[in-house]
């Protein structure tokens, strides 16, 4: 009886069970199971994905006038960063090139643009099929060439931060054949077609997520064909929304974007117009031309009058623009079950107004539920 209640069951499973139980920790505690035991040593090496976090604050020339102990505070920055690092690069060392199917680095504080380069490097070899890359070095980062050309099973790309895409001209042999999601946020293109050779490289693209406030496209911007991209989360950075409406339909080009990405999304079913990054105490109220949406969407989107289904435009203020895009959705949306209003730091009464507003505009679709939430 003694001996049942000793064994050591779970270390009896096979490695591949107990990878998989590894996966759902966060890397730095899969690396704590090495020294368990003799079992366990080597079994990290084996897990498929890595998830490194920095846990350094930011710091800014604000916090050194008001740091008593400004010197040693900057010092035990630098030695986290300097460990943070460290431990990456000896994680990559031990791994010896073991498959790694995900990989996750968020690095905000004093990034090492070097390290990265090499990190990712490492990972292209590794059969990667999900990135996750959020870092902020003090110089932007471009990705390296090769990512564009050896990812051939990557199927989740996430980009955030100082980062610069500078994607090689289309060719048959570059891009992502697996892509099915791709989120970029905060990112910058290194020219004004950087991000339509981006989408030619992502045939099956399934889930986008993107914003303005750092896109540069021409008036001639002529995205693919996505047939199987259900889910686009649009985000307008500041000062966006109001190029957007400029009067008698002058021409922007980056606003060329969204109605052309839904053009080419013939099955689109969910679409997130997000606005909360922009500044919500500065949205204008004034009018604007009848035929605003007339030029922005010169004809409606197939997937807008047959497939979507999904709805939600965050950061409403009540501008008259804004409840004009919401009169579209609901005037050609005929099979719209849920529209979702999230609204940005409006009082009692501006929220009131905004729900009658909302809630007496005409539906193509019977069976649309609209939503409110903070």
């Amino acid at each position: 009886m003694a001996n049942n209640k000793n064994c050591d069951r779970i270390s009896n499973l096979p490695d591949s069970l107990l990878c998989h139980i590894l996966s759902f920790l966060e890397t730095k505690e899969t690396l704590a199971t090495s020294t368990l035991s003799t079992r366990w040593k080597p079994l990290w090496t084996l897990v498929t994905n890595l998830d490194f976090v920095d846990e350094c604050e930011w710091w800014s020339s604000s916090d050194e006038e008001h740091s008593p102990n400004q010197h040693q505070d900057q010092t035990d920055q630098w030695n986290k960063c300097y460990r943070f690092a460290q431990i990456i690069s000896k994680v990559w060392d031990l791994r010896h090139a073991n498959p790694l199917k995900q990989f996750r680095l968020y690095w905000r504080c004093r990034c090492d643009p070097i390290h990265v380069y090499k990190w990712l490097r490492a990972t292209i070899v590794c059969h990667l099929e999900e990135l996750d890359l959020n870092i902020y070095p003090n110089l932007a980062f471009n990705l390296p060439t090769n990512l564009f050309n050896y990812c051939k099973t990557l199927v989740v790309l996430k980009l955030g931060g100082n980062i610069v895409l500078n994607p090689p001209s289309s060719s048959s042999s570059l891009g992502f054949p697996s892509l099915k999601i791709l989120h970029l946020h905060s990112v910058n293109y290194a020219n004004h077609d950087s991000f339509l050779i981006l989408l030619s490289f992502c045939p099956i693209l399934q889930d986008l997520s993107m914003e303005t406030n750092c896109l540069c496209c021409t008036s001639n911007f002529d995205p693919p064909i996505f047939h199987n991209l259900a889910f686009l989360d649009f985000g307008v950075g500041p000062g966006e929304w109001q190029q957007a409406f400029l009067a008698n339909g002058a021409t922007i080009g980056k606003w060329n974007v969204l109605p052309l990405l839904l053009q080419r999304a013939p099955n689109l079913e969910v679409l997130v117009f997000d606005m909360e990054k922009r500044n919500c105490s500065n949205v204008s109220n004034k009018k604007s031309s009848a035929s605003t949406l007339e030029w922005l969407f010169e004809e409606v989107p197939i997937c807008l009058s047959l497939h979507l289904t999904a709805f939600h435009i965050k950061g409403y203020k009540g501008s008259k623009d804004e409840l004009e895009l919401v009169k579209y959705i609901l005037e050609w949306a005929r099979v719209l079950k849920t529209m979702t209003v999230s609204f940005c730091s409006l009082n009692l009464e501006k929220k009131f107004r905004a729900f009658q507003e909302i809630s007496m505009l005409p539906k193509q679709s019977t069976t649309c539920k609209i939503a409110f939430t903070d």
